[in-house]
């Protein structure tokens, strides 16, 4: 189980700090509305990985050929992506930036992180293998696993 444990350190830790659409949002919302802003954003992996890593094990189990779904994920979640580029990349008056309405970073960071075709990518790959191997050899090593990474 330590095995287990280790490699999701190890694989949590690659995954948290590589460059990607979401660091790139934790970014860019804690330079415009804070820290705070930052942290929400950042947090967002807590609502999504678990939606997605029962999401791929269940793929995983019933179908032998999911390119097609994994394709439709990563077109809307690459129109999304593209979508939140363009409206970063709009400027604004300085006025606007301190306005009263609500970053909703915590939602920004959600969709972000639901619609990036990455975890989707490697909980097919990489995580769901790990994942059927860990659950073959104790009933605590699954959630060693996951809760290490």
């Amino acid at each position: 189980m330590i095995d287990f444990m280790t490699i999701g350190i190890i694989l949590g830790l690659s995954a948290g700090l590589a460059p990607g659409p979401l660091l790139t949002l934790v970014i860019s919302e804690t330079l415009r509305h804070g820290i705070r802003a930052g942290v929400r954003v950042a947090v967002s992996p807590i609502f999504t990985d678990l939606p997605i890593i029962i999401l791929t094990l269940a793929v995983l189990s019933q179908l032998s050929n999911f390119h097609k779904i994994l394709g439709i994920i990563t077109l809307i979640g690459g129109g999304v992506i593209l979508f939140m580029g363009c409206v970063s990349m709009n400027p604004e008056s300085p006025e606007s930036e301190f306005s009263e309405t609500e970053p909703k970073s915590l939602v920004k960071g959600i969709l972000a992180n639901a619609l990036n075709p990455q975890p989707y990518l490697f909980w097919f790959s990489v995580g769901g293998p790990i994942m059927s191997r860990a659950m073959n050899q104790n009933v605590a090593a699954p959630f060693a696993f996951i809760g290490s990474f």
